[in-house]
């Protein structure tokens, strides 16, 4: 496809077709690979939903999500505990006191995770989200 653009002049490409052709053929491939992956990759994977649970609760990079309810500084420090002792994100919040426990597990909803809830939950302990500052 390169080489046929390349070939062309200007506005008047005379390999026009030999580019479509190419183009055509590689979607040809394409889709049968797709249908390919599809057929004997994917169809009939079932998740290993408790995998992924455990997953998600030793995920390090989630410490994020709680920056704005314990500030960036705690957050750094559980980061660099839980990567230490490997124990949970969420065991540690709940052992910290810094949030509750209720609140821990709602911002850890992995919908909400993912992007899927974009809303802001409503925390019931005393960190819900402080109003943004006035510029």
């Amino acid at each position: 496809v390169a080489m046929a653009c390349e070939a062309g002049q200007l506005q008047l490409n005379a390999f026009g077709p030999v580019v479509t052709f190419a183009l055509l053929g590689s979607l040809k491939y394409l889709t049968a690979a797709s249908r390919t992956l599809r057929e004997h990759c994917i169809a009939g994977i079932e998740p290993d939903r408790a995998r992924l649970e455990q997953q998600v609760q030793s995920f390090v990079g989630v410490i994020t999500s709680f920056t704005p309810y314990i500030g960036y500084e705690a957050a750094a420090e559980l980061a660099q505990e839980a990567l230490a002792t490997r124990r949970p994100i969420e065991e540690l919040l709940a052992g910290s006191g810094l949030m509750d426990p209720a609140d821990v597990r709602t911002l850890l909803d992995p919908r909400r995770l993912a992007g899927e809830d974009e809303s802001d939950p409503p925390l019931a302990g005393e960190h819900a989200r402080a109003p943004a500052p006035r510029e």
